[in-house]
């Protein structure tokens, strides 16, 4: 009888949470992002303009993360893309105006998509080949309970405690996420 390589590592432990954490605080953002535009004076027309700017970089950048990730440390390109996070979370506590939202939204963009390319990078350098559709299919599901709770959760914020939440949920998420990768995932 075959015995089966081992798929429930503590990397793995770690890195599921550490990616649904991604997905959430990215999500969380993208879900209400047009309705805090709406409330600014003379920005309502701009809303689908905040999310495009998100999405466009984080499809850009996943080119250069994927190159980088190719040639350097995966653990390192991590923290780039959670620095990136902190930074956006930052400047959201502003309660910014249009531009700089939309700034904010791209600078957000670009952190997700460097943050999960190295996610999804190392979760196939963990899992065993064996076991890799396994695995992967595991690893996916942070991103599916991601967009199942997140809308929720943005909703419950806006309604509770306005735009400004986003940014002290959003350094908690990351902060969890830099304390997962720098103490316990090992690459």
């Amino acid at each position: 009888m075959k015995v089966k390589e081992k798929l429930w590592t503590a990397n793995f432990l770690v890195l599921i949470p550490l990616a649904l954490f991604l997905f959430v605080n990215n999500t969380i953002y993208t879900s209400i992002a047009t309705t805090y535009v709406a409330q600014l004076e003379n920005a309502g027309a701009l809303g689908g303009l905040v999310n495009s700017a998100n999405a466009v970089p984080a499809l850009m950048c996943r080119i250069f993360a994927g190159r980088w990730l190719d040639h350097g440390q995966r653990k390192m390109i991590i923290y780039i893309g959670l620095a990136g996070f902190v930074l956006a979370a930052a400047g959201y506590a502003c309660m910014p105006g249009i531009w700089l939202l939309i700034l904010l939204r791209a600078v957000d963009g670009a952190a997700f998509s460097v943050a999960t390319t190295a996610c999804q990078t190392v979760a196939t350098d963990i899992i065993p080949e064996s076991r890799m559709a396994e695995g992967l299919s595991y690893y996916s599901m942070s991103n599916s309970m991601s967009q199942a709770i997140s809308s929720a959760i943005a909703v419950s914020l806006w309604n509770n405690y306005g735009f400004q939440a986003f940014s002290k949920v959003s350094f908690f998420l990351m902060g969890i996420s830099f304390i997962f990768t720098l103490f316990f995932l090992k690459t």
